[in-house]
């Protein structure tokens, strides 16, 4: 159906023609409107179209792909004859287009409502509409929004023209006479002075304005890139800018007339000499034509490009050295270990490299190869015993990955210092089976070196390597004795009882050589054969197990329930293998993966047995599974702090107002302090969920320590056991100390609470603090210098530590509590504490009789102290300045609304994205500045301050948050956005960053 034609169609279509925007390219400006059509009407399709005589063109399109389309087939005409909104709730029930193409085939369209696109002279030259596939009832939201947004698309149709038009004059004829000419250049050359304004100032790029190489105008990026005072660079020559050695290609392409683009070398005003990208060219100013060039600082991509290829050829090195190793897994052993350490060297490039080998009392470690630089090899062999060096063999039994540095463990590196001086070792154990054999060893002798867990990782494939060459050693050895053992039997046919025995004697050595437990049984499940390594897995000699049930092996939970019959069912699996626990001679038990092979024999079948301690797997397992655990409860911690963060801060915003408003009165002013006193509680709470959830860190302030001493000691005696009796003691006029009052309370409590574990039967719990004069640097603490400090001493008469307990409390995940009443991370946590604050700690203790923890803190300032605490109170006037306020949460907003008009602001609030979007392009001229939160429905902060960005791009923004992730703050940063507060906030925060933005 076709709508008549209006008398004023041809001035309708020549007011078109004006805007020149018919098949003009896409522009991000009206793809934006699109976009947000579609966000504040929820629906699935969103048009920008302008109606010609014929046709119904789209400018931009959500949801669409069609370009154009017949006007006498579109809803659009209809809103164009009529000049204003049109919804269309159901196509199928509205009889204008029950039967419209749109409607009854595809798109399918069961809704309308657009907006017409109005001049100020009347004429609708076009629209902004959403459509949707299913019925919707009439929203009067969903026509205010499109209203707005066509007046806001009319809008930048006009700054469009207008700035087409500036175009245009400014390359108008000189012919057309010199009052047109005055206009133009007066015109043009304010136009200049501002876009060059912009231009320069707005980017993060050195911008620099030249005449031939004479410096006309620099940006503050250029300033603060090269180190001079605008005044010291205008008027002279770009040459000062520049790099001797690259002056000849700047004044190459400095004077061209096309845009260049080359990297060379500038020089600051301190003489150094860096890289840098230009790109320079020609522009018009002012009626002539001048130079340009945009400067790039390339110093951290180049330094970017140099580490990767140093960790490229680094990983290269250690690819090349495992697989050199591999190449040649079929030499003999000592081939192997030789060949290994070469390797070693060359690929970490450290100055030694062994391989050592326990004896067969495991009491001695003897030096099997050794090599230097350039394959140089040790003068003699070494032997290391357990005698001389208990901790080491301890720690290398322990199966651990040793990164021992020249300031790490200082009782083992004291050990390895009477054989070596090396300052860096790494210690990769050698494992063959399920036995503990050597361990490798790489050293530094010049340097300490923290190693990577690139080169932990190195050393462990290394050694893996060198047991797989010794297994195919082993392997090829048993092949060869089992080849032998056939050409005897081939040829010693007559002497086959001999032989047989000869190859039982043989099969017997491969056996025992295995250090699995290889079990045979016959089909009655009567053991028939022992290995070796089944006796040094059970516990149980060859001769007493041969005849037993086979069920020996097995856990007494496992041998009622057939277990061993499920493993040698082979009808399931060629080779199949279960994971059951096993029991050892002496009744313990432990976690094995059984595996069964069948073979038939002159009495029947029979089968054999392999047996695997999956111990050390398991506890890997567990240990994963744990972490996965506190990664979880990490992340719930996050979550909860961010809703109490947004519970907490109106609290915190209202009692200013409330101390404003309420009557003088002694007991109103008490209850207001206890209501800010419990919220300042609460978020300090919340801080402390967050430094366990993330990492986060707290505000560093004076703190007095017998304030924090006796909160401790009332929170103590109020919830510990009566029978634990607390005694606090504080030396007079203790100086405060400086550090974060969440975190030293938590080292303090949990110190207390390790000591109320120890007094299971009650006891005595000491508290103290004291100033401590230390002349000379601690023993083992680097870093810390002489100096007053503030030691507070926790103390308890309870069951104390052995001394080999004490050595590891500090340790990650090392407890001695039941494994559902500690996870090891309490001590561990505390001592990272103390040394971010540039503390140490020192703990004694006596089985028996307690344990005394001193935790020493950097004593502070008084006088500085009681400067802050006498502060002046802080003043504000908003000057009737205009502000926009973004908040979804209602008494958020409305706090922060009062407060600012109290301070003689004037406000605007939007409780999304979305909304604020509409507001600053209404009143966006008069905004001051523009206070948004991040988590929002419909339009988050972030895109809100894109959106913002690209339509007022001096816009100054606040972003208000309770959780901020890195990447968010790096991406407002990119934005321009420096101020963050973080939630919950108080009002002089709030209007101290207000304060700096505005200044």
């Amino acid at each position: 159906m076709s709508l008549t034609p209006s008398q004023s169609e041809s001035a309708r279509l020549a007011a078109l023609r004006r805007y020149e925007v018919l098949d003009s390219p896409a522009e991000e400006a009206f793809d934006d409107f699109a976009s947000l059509a579609c966000r504040l009407g929820d629906a699935p399709i969103a048009l920008v179209s302008f109606v010609d005589a014929h046709r119904q063109w789209f400018k931009s399109r959500v949801g669409w792909d069609q370009a154009e389309w017949p006007r006498e087939n579109t809803f659009c005409d209809h809103t164009i004859a009529a000049r204003r909104f049109l919804m269309v709730p159901d196509t199928r029930l509205d009889p204008r287009f029950s039967d419209h193409p749109w409607a009854t085939a595809q798109p399918a369209v069961r809704f309308y409502a657009g907006a017409p696109l109005v001049t100020a002279e009347g004429h609708a030259i076009g629209t902004i509409c959403i459509l949707d596939h299913q019925p919707r009832k009439p929203d009067a939201a969903v026509q205010d929004h499109l209203e707005r947004l066509s007046r806001m698309v009319m809008r930048h149709l006009e700054n469009r023209r207008a700035t087409r038009e500036a175009r245009a004059d400014e390359n108008q004829a000189p012919e057309e006479g010199e009052i047109a000419e005055h206009n133009a250049a007066r015109t043009t050359g304010a136009e200049d002075a501002e876009r060059l304004q912009f231009f320069t100032n707005a980017t993060r790029e050195a911008v620099i304005m030249h005449d031939h190489g004479r410096i006309l105008d620099v940006n503050p990026a250029c300033i603060e890139m090269f180190g001079y005072t605008r005044a010291a660079m205008i008027g002279q020559p770009l040459a000062m800018l520049v790099a001797p050695e690259s002056l000849a290609v700047v004044k190459q392409h400095a004077l061209s007339e096309t845009v260049a683009n080359y990297e060379v070398r500038g020089i600051k005003q301190s003489g150094e000499i860096f890289e840098v990208e230009v790109s320079s060219g020609p522009i018009r100013f002012r009626g002539k034509t001048i130079r340009f060039g945009c400067v790039r600082d390339l110093t951290d991509r180049k330094q970017i490009e140099a580490l990767g290829r140093e960790a490229r050829e680094k990983s290269l090195r250690f690819k090349s050295a495992v697989l050199e190793l591999r190449d040649d897994a079929d030499a003999s052993e000592r081939a192997v270990y030789a060949l290994a350490n070469r390797v070693v060297v060359d690929a970490l490039q450290v100055d030694r490299a062994s391989v050592w080998r326990f004896d067969a009392s495991r009491q001695y470690l003897e030096c099997e190869d050794e090599c230097g630089p350039a394959g140089e090899k040790a003068g003699q062999r070494r032997t290391l015993s357990r005698r001389d060096f208990p901790l080491l063999f301890t720690a290398i039994v322990n199966e651990k990955v040793l990164t021992l540095a020249g300031r790490d463990s200082e009782e083992l590196t004291r050990e390895l210092r009477n054989f070596s001086e090396s300052r860096a070792r790494l210690m990769v154990p050698l494992r063959l089976g399920a036995a503990l054999f050597g361990v490798l060893v790489f050293e530094m002798d010049a340097m300490e070196r923290e190693w990577t867990g690139e080169e932990e990782d190195f050393g462990v494939a290394i050694a893996a390597t060198i047991l797989l060459a010794l297994e195919n050693a082993k392997r090829r050895e048993a092949e060869e004795e089992t080849r032998q053992l056939n050409r005897d039997l081939e040829r010693l046919v007559a002497e086959r009882t001999a032989a047989l025995r000869e190859s039982e004697t043989h099969f017997r050595a491969v056996l025992d050589s295995a250090h699995d437990a290889i079990i045979s049984a016959n089909d009655q499940d009567v053991i028939i054969s022992w290995n070796h390594g089944a006796e040094e897995m059970f516990g149980r000699s060859a001769s007493d197990a041969i005849g037993q049930n086979l069920t020996l092996i097995l856990a007494p939970r496992h041998r009622e329930t057939k277990a061993i019959g499920v493993a040698t069912d082979t009808s399931a699996s060629a080779n199949p293998t279960v994971e059951l626990h096993g029991e050892r001679a002496d009744g313990s038990e432990f976690p094995i993966e059984l595996s069964v092979a069948t073979w038939t024999g002159p009495q029947g079948r029979y089968f054999t047995h392999i047996v695997r301690d999956i111990t050390l797997r398991k506890k890997i397992e567990s240990a994963n599974l744990r972490k996965q655990r506190l990664e979880n409860i990490g992340n719930l911690a996050g979550g909860i702090s961010h809703d109490l963060n947004n519970a907490l801060a109106p609290v915190l915003m209202g009692v200013n107002l409330l101390r404003r408003s309420a009557p003088p009165s002694e007991q109103v002013s008490t209850i207001i302090d206890a209501m800010e006193s419990s919220a300042r509680h609460g978020a300090a709470m919340i801080r402390q969920l967050l430094m366990f959830a993330r990492g986060v860190a707290g505000e560093r302030l004076p703190i007095a320590v017998p304030s924090m001493v006796d909160d401790l000691t009332k929170i103590v005696r109020s919830t510990f056991p009566r029978a634990i009796k607390v005694r606090a003691t504080v030396e007079a006029e203790l100086p405060p100390i400086v550090g974060d009052p969440t975190q030293l309370h938590q080292i303090l409590l949990n110190l207390c609470v390790n000591a109320r574990d120890a007094m299971a039967d009650g006891g005595v719990l000491g508290l103290s603090a004291r100033v401590v004069d230390i002349s000379e640097p601690p023993e083992n603490e680097e870093g810390i210098q002489p100096g007053k400090f503030v030691c507070l001493l926790v103390s308890d008469t309870g069951t104390g530590m052995p001394p080999e307990v004490v050595d590891r409390i500090f340790e990650p995940f090392f407890t001695t509590k039941d494994i559902d009443k500690g996870t090891g991370l309490g001590l561990s946590t505390v001592v990272g504490i103390v040394k971010s604050h540039e503390g140490f700690m020192r703990v004694t203790s006596t089985v028996g009789t307690g344990t005394t923890f001193e935790v020493y803190l950097p004593a502070g300032d008084i006088v500085e102290a009681q400067k802050q605490a006498t502060a002046a109170p802080f003043s504000h006037d908003g000057r009737d300045r205009l502000i926009l306020v973004v908040e979804d949460d209602p008494t958020q907003r409305m706090l922060t609304r009062v407060t600012l008009e109290s301070q003689n602001y004037r406000v605007l609030t939007a409780m999304d994205g979305a909304e604020a979007m509409i507001v600053a392009g209404e009143r966006g001229a008069e905004l001051a500045a523009v206070i948004t939160d991040v988590d929002m429905p419909e339009m988050n902060g972030l895109a809100f301050t894109r959106a913002l960005k690209r339509m007022a791009s001096d816009a100054r923004v606040i972003v208000a948050s309770g959780r901020l992730e890195e990447a968010e703050v790096k991406a407002f940063g990119e934005l321009g956005v420096t101020e963050l507060l973080h939630k919950p906030f108080k009002e002089p925060e709030l209007l101290a960053a207000l304060e700096r933005l505005l200044a």
